[in-house]
């Protein structure tokens, strides 16, 4: 939700992508969008990196120790990163086969998470449509409500989202209703 991302992007991000080496965290990073098949460079917020931090101490993650593998994850990715790690520079493997696995691994992973993502709706009584699309709308439109006097967080907005037009982020938003 905090960085407006789609949940195929979303599913992919390492540690990496928000972390120096070092263990410092970052302000931005760059992500190849799925769908678009554009670069961008979220900006990582105070509020994102807040719940990232919860996250990673809940858990006790050592980022240094995880730096090279995804912040949500499964066992068949992990499994997947360990073999990459260990075997890709031998002769004999087979990086197209690997990364063919991967993305097989990363789309059940998608869909388990759209899937628990429906469940949790309606397990909060939550009676209209929701996907997990409506967390990047859901960004976008508390933005705009929790800034009403900045006429600058639509145009942000639709920088972030990849918009042709300003138009359309307020449509996405729900703010041209």
């Amino acid at each position: 939700l905090l960085l407006g991302r789609r949940v195929g992007d979303t599913m992919i991000l390492k540690f990496s992508d928000f972390f120096y080496p070092d263990g410092r965290m970052k302000d931005e990073f760059d992500i190849l969008e799925e769908k678009t098949d554009k670069v961008n460079k979220p900006y990582i917020s105070d509020a994102c990196k807040k719940a990232l931090q919860t996250y990673i101490n809940k858990l006790e993650i050592d980022v240094k120790d995880r730096y090279n593998y995804f912040i949500v994850s499964t066992q068949k990715k992990d499994s997947l990163m360990a073999e990459y790690r260990m075997f890709s520079g031998l002769e004999d493997f087979d990086l197209e086969e690997w990364e063919s696995e991967m993305e097989q691994a990363n789309d059940s992973h998608i869909a388990a998470f759209r899937k628990q993502f429906k469940l949790a709706a309606q397990a909060c009584g939550i009676q209209y449509q929701v996907s997990t699309h409506s967390l990047r709308k859901t960004l976008g439109y508390y933005s705009v409500k929790l800034h009403p006097y900045d006429n600058t967080v639509v145009d942000i907005l639709q920088k972030m989202y990849g918009h042709s037009d300003r138009n359309t982020t307020l449509i996405y938003t729900g703010l041209s209703r």
